[in-house]
């Protein structure tokens, strides 16, 4: 029976750091990958939130808490369109699926502002809903309401 040479071992040693170097690159491929797609949703949307199944909110950027009343309304701050709103949670409430759903509120100087919000249910690999997700943009400048 031949003994096992030291040459052999060092083709294991050599395997397994080839291995390391290989999860290593992919990792951080993986990590550039993720900074840029979270830029990118942060440069595309004046907005975005997630939630978790409990409808807790993970993740928000953005005046998300008030346009969904979430948030405690102070003074000064914008006037939400309640009917729409009350559609909107509605929809998320039913987690379904919108896209540019129109959100207004006015300011308190008096001028309006539109949101483009869309928003989508998250699920699992197994289809199960672990929560939800959307981005909103202001669809164009402020516009003050005559007096």
């Amino acid at each position: 029976m031949r003994e096992p040479t030291a040459f052999a071992g060092s083709g294991v040693r050599d395997a397994g750091i080839l291995l390391e170097q290989k999860v290593r690159e992919r990792t951080a491929a993986l990590q550039e990958s993720e900074e840029r797609y979270r830029r990118l949703a942060e440069l595309c949307a004046e907005l975005y939130w997630e939630q978790d199944e409990h409808g807790q909110f993970t993740k928000i950027f953005g005046p998300v808490l008030e346009m969904l009343g979430a948030g405690g309304d102070e003074a000064g701050a914008a006037c939400w369109n309640e009917a729409e709103r009350k559609a909107l949670q509605s929809a998320i409430a039913a987690r379904r699926p919108f896209l540019d759903f129109a959100l207004s509120s006015v300011n308190a100087d008096g001028s309006r502002q539109v949101f483009r919000i869309s928003g989508e249910p998250i699920l699992n690999s197994a289809c199960r809903f672990v929560g939800y997700r959307g981005i909103g943009v202001a669809a164009g400048a402020s516009v003050r309401n005559p007096t």
